[in-house]
């Protein structure tokens, strides 16, 4: 028989979900089953705050040795085991909760600040634990004036200013969550349209709270869909982009674990979305002699969550990457690829990656020479090719929420282009949206459309460039330049073959996240890309770190991008460009963006089995 605990009782035993942060620490004593009260980690250890991270790691791992004896000791002893199990619960949250990653916002809440157990999965919209509803100071902090608790039984009491709605489920295999949804979902559209930000909460806001916000970016996602919004002017190819309800779950799961890494709905809840997925993701759900066969039916055996679908891979994964990162450091893998490809690289194009020279230090023509480009065609790329600059094309934010993104769910794969090691984060158009919103991708999105009347422009000879442009010989007079009023015309003819061409090359191809570090990729070497239109957004500013500069051949000079936090560079296939090594410590991140001609089939290389860095 198989008993299910109150939520009562999870926080009394720890629950096997033990959040991250809870203002008192229970459990019982082996001797009397009384209640012993703690009122933070720090206490529970036995330690100070100022402890350095070493020695909380050693302590936590020496009381779990400890609670380890004691329990082959007890085998027979119910009272010792109960008290085995909760202090070895606290150990295991104190361990987690005090890594060097957390430890600071959880000394910021026991300072009465920021909730711990609490993260901003969407714009607004806020998922967490009980423990982080209970801190009204902190949910005033951040703004959040509505609070829905996905739970039955607890007990919460909140000030008369915070809005405070409930729907009542258990966290079992068999509970109905989807009878929940619809009175979920019109509290979170009502908070949307009053641009109230909301906090959504279960016990430890890891399977209720998580299921619900999970659904409902399914809904959003799947709405904009059925309206046929295409996030700005640029027209994508809708039907060949719109997931199916697998995909539109497995994005908006992937989303939230970013934000949320400890999210886990149990086996029944998902087996809910698969069904929910299938239904179309609807605002009012129909009955449940509709849905329930639907939910039966589900297997999660199809569903494509490979990172971060269990905690054991979530683990897993992370020592993978640490093992590969710190065997690059110790210069046993990386480095050494590295070294052989620096050794073999002509001087003119080792001065510009490796030792960082000054772009004007090389000629174009000496960097076309070194690379075999030296023909006519390349030397004429190297004036023509067209560039694009735009600041403040992403918030701060929407660059933070990528780069962890990155940080914790990059793969490893061979470059395409040198077959290098590239640590990058792919993603589909709809987890893009839901990981940084719609309103940071409609300004992606309408990029193309942009750079082809900037190039419209830009392409329109002037007396500046008629001068020493390769072609400029020949013309009619000493300039070479065109009278006022043939380069008025071109210039609105090449702005009106700009809005026809912005109209055939706007179909998505491929957005990745890229991360780099001296230890992991130093540079990357000069190449074009294969799509018509690329889209480069710096995740970092320019001076930090060192090094890592993008260097492009335009204007017949090899020129420095350095851009700041959210700024991107646009430019076409035809722009011979590279990445300068990064110096010293410290990482670069970029967000990639490739845009195509409509119905041309793909020649991108795509990392196969083999192709993927084992570690």
């Amino acid at each position: 028989m198989v008993l299910s605990m109150s939520d009562e009782e999870k926080g009394a035993r720890g629950g096997g979900r033990i959040v991250a942060s809870v203002p008192m620490l229970s459990y019982r004593d082996p001797v009397d089953g009384s209640i012993v009260t703690v009122s933070n980690f720090y206490d529970f250890l036995g330690l100070d705050s100022c402890a350095a991270d070493d020695d909380v790691k050693k302590r936590c791992m020496q009381m779990l040795r400890e609670e380890t004896k004691r329990g082959r000791e007890a085998v027979d002893d119910l009272a010792a085991s109960k008290s085995i199990e909760d202090r070895t619960a606290i150990i295991n949250a104190a361990r987690d909760s005090l890594k060097a990653e957390n430890r600071s916002r959880y000394n910021e809440s026991l300072r009465g600040g920021l909730p711990v157990d609490m993260h901003e999965v969407n714009e607004g919209l806020f998922l967490g634990a009980l423990s982080a509803a209970a801190q009204t100071d902190g949910l005033r902090s951040c703004g959040i004036s509505v609070v829905l608790t996905v739970a039955a039984g607890l007990r919460l009491a909140l000030p008369p200013e915070m809005e405070h709605h409930v729907v009542h489920v258990n966290d079992e295999p068999e509970a109905d969550i989807l009878a929940c949804l619809p009175t979920a979902f019109e509290v979170l559209d009502d908070c949307r349209k009053r641009s109230r930000k909301v906090l959504v909460h279960c016990f430890a806001g890891v399977s209720r709270s998580a299921t619900v916000v999970i659904a409902y970016l399914m809904k959003e996602a799947r709405a904009r869909q059925a309206a046929g919004v295409a996030s700005g002017d640029v027209e994508v190819n809708t039907a060949a982009m719109t997931p199916s309800s697998m995909a539109l779950l497995a994005d908006a799961y992937k989303a939230v674990k970013v934000r949320r890494p400890r999210i886990e709905p149990n086996a029944g809840f998902m087996r809910s979305l698969i069904a929910y997925g299938r239904l179309g993701c609807p605002a009012v759900l129909p009955p449940k002699v509709t849905y329930q066969p639907l939910v039966d039916a589900a297997s999660t055996a199809d569903l494509d969550i490979s990172y971060d679908q269990s905690a054991d891979g979530v683990e897993q994964r992370r020592h993978e990457r640490a093992a590969f990162e710190a065997e690059a450091a110790r210069g046993k893998k990386v480095s050494e690829e590295f070294e052989a490809a620096a050794a073999a690289m002509p001087p003119e194009v080792s001065r510009l990656l490796v030792e960082n020279a000054e772009p004007s230090s090389v000629s174009v023509q000496e960097l076309l020479s070194a690379l075999g480009r030296d023909s006519a065609g390349h030397l004429s790329m190297a004036y023509e090719a067209p560039v694009m600059e735009t600041d403040g094309v992403l918030s701060r934010r929407a660059c933070a929420r990528l780069r962890a993104a990155v940080d914790s769910q990059r793969t490893l794969a061979r470059d395409s282009v040198d077959g290098g090691p590239e640590h990058q984060l792919n993603l589909s158009r709809e987890a893009l949206e839901l990981l940084i919103g719609s309103q940071e991708c409609s300004r992606l999105w309408k990029l193309p459309k942009q750079f082809r009347l900037h190039s419209a422009v830009v392409l329109v000879p002037t007396r500046d460039e008629g001068l020493g442009h390769p072609n400029a010989a020949g013309s009619d007079d000493s300039t070479g330049d065109p009278t006022a009023a043939e380069a008025e015309a071109a210039q609105a003819e090449a702005a009106a073959e700009a809005e026809a061409e912005a109209e055939a090359v706007a179909e998505l191809r491929e957005i990745f996240v890229r991360r780099y570090s001296v230890d992991t990729r130093p540079w990357i070497p000069f190449h074009t890309d294969a799509y018509e239109i690329t889209v480069n957004v710096g995740l970092c500013d320019h001076d930090r770190p060192a090094g890592g500069v993008l260097l492009g051949a335009f204007g017949g000079e090899i020129r420095a991008l350095r851009r700041d936090e959210g700024a991107a560079t646009v430019h076409s296939s035809k722009l011979l460009h590279g990445v300068s090594a990064m110096k010293g410590a410290g990482v670069r991140y970029s967000l990639i963006i490739f845009f195509d001609r409509k119905g041309t089939a793909s020649g991108r290389w795509a990392p196969k089995s083999e192709d993927v860095i084992s570690t």
